[in-house]
């Protein structure tokens, strides 16, 4: 019984190990081609309250700075006139005329920028890694994109605080 096993074993061997081998070989290569390349950019920056100041500025004691500067920047993220400084300026600028352009910067802005969590997690309290440090990761097509988001979205950020 096992000799008759072993030996239709060795007279379809091409015939079972063609498919794990072939199918590998012609999809692994396909696959690696057609992924677009992702360049991801982030910038941490410590925030803290200041101990020589009473906390009476409207924000909970039970909340970090962290969560609230988090909050802030999400909210931001998601106006128009936020995100239209922000891409005002990176080399993304001439997009902002047209109705394609602006769904393009907005779908780069909903699924680039990720705020105070790791990537591929929600963002929420419990995901912050630090209490004093806020992650801002910008995932681009390009690495000159994703620096250029990364570095607008932090710059117009510090001007939106010192201005309000």
């Amino acid at each position: 019984m096992i000799r008759k096993l072993l030996e239709a074993l060795f007279q379809h061997k091409l015939l079972l190990l063609l498919p794990p081998i072939l199918i590998p070989a012609i999809v692994v290569p396909i696959a690696v081609m057609t992924t677009p390349p992702a360049y991801e950019t982030s910038v941490s920056v410590w925030i803290d309250r200041p101990a020589y100041l009473s906390n009476k500025d409207g924000t909970s004691a039970w909340v970090s700075a962290v969560q609230t500067q988090s909050g802030r920047l999400s909210e931001l993220l998601r106006t128009r006139a936020f995100v239209a400084d922000v891409v005002g300026r990176t080399s993304l600028a001439p997009l902002l005329n047209s109705p394609a352009g602006q769904a393009r910067i907005a779908d780069l802005i909903t699924h680039g920028v990720t705020i105070g969590a790791a990537p591929g997690t929600v963002a929420t309290a419990g995901a912050m890694t630090n209490e004093h440090l806020l992650t801002i990761r910008v995932q681009g097509p390009t690495a000159q994109l994703s620096y250029e988001l990364c570095k607008s979205i932090i710059d117009a950020y510090q001007e939106k605080s010192a201005a309000d």
